[in-house]
């Protein structure tokens, strides 16, 4: 666990996913002031891969590049011709995706672009009324297996928020492990990045 902020472990997550706690950084921000901290989660892309839950009745997992079309969550979104997409659909209802991008992929939280050893695997996200039924981690074990056998890589990449408990869980189901952090840190037009390695071990946090 000594990768996981000590705000996170006594639950102090909970106040920065808070609609005030939300106001107030959005207040912030407007005034020019920015603070995000991301952890990389790595794993070797390997197929099939062992641990990926049944997905939900119903539900069927694709993947495709986004000449195939882009699904509205992701409309805005700084995706690259060569991306891949991978949707987890309802009948014809799109209830989670992620992105997929073998090329360096700016980073909003973070206002600068990362280039990663590996596919990096962004914008995970599944529907309000579809969580909590293992669609995100089954989503997750999908894009290990397009990385392998579609993309040709051998390593997946994907920068979590420390407060993002959900998406940790589900990489962890997988056995990623955080290898970096990232800090910005804003204000008034000055602005600090910081890229540090955390420490080699055997288990994820």
């Amino acid at each position: 666990m000594e990768h996981t902020p000590l705000s996170v472990r006594l639950g102090l997550w909970r106040l920065t996913r808070h609609p005030s706690a939300r106001r107030l950084y959005e207040h912030l921000e407007s005034a020019g002031v920015t603070f995000a901290q991301l952890d990389a989660f790595e794993r070797e892309a390997v197929a099939p891969v062992a641990g990926t839950p049944d997905p939900p009745d119903g539900v069927v997992f694709s993947a495709s590049t986004v000449a195939a079309g882009v699904p509205d969550h992701l409309e805005g979104e700084p995706i690259a011709p060569g991306d891949y997409v991978v949707r987890a659909k309802r009948g014809d209802a799109t209830v989670g995706v992620c992105c997929l991008s073998d090329r360096p992929v700016y980073v909003p939280e973070l206002r600068r672009r990362i280039s990663f050893d590996g596919v990096y695997l962004w914008r995970l996200y599944v529907d309000p009324t579809e969580r909590g039924q293992g669609i995100g981690t089954a989503i997750v074990g999908e894009a290990i297996e397009v990385t392998a056998t579609t993309i040709g890589a051998d390593r997946l990449v994907a920068l979590v928020a420390p407060d993002n408990l959900p998406s940790r869980r589900a990489f962890r189901t997988f056995d990623f492990c955080p290898t970096e952090r990232f800090t910005s840190l804003g204000c008034r037009g000055y602005r600090r990045h910081r890229r540090r390695r955390l420490a080699a071990r055997s288990t994820p946090d």
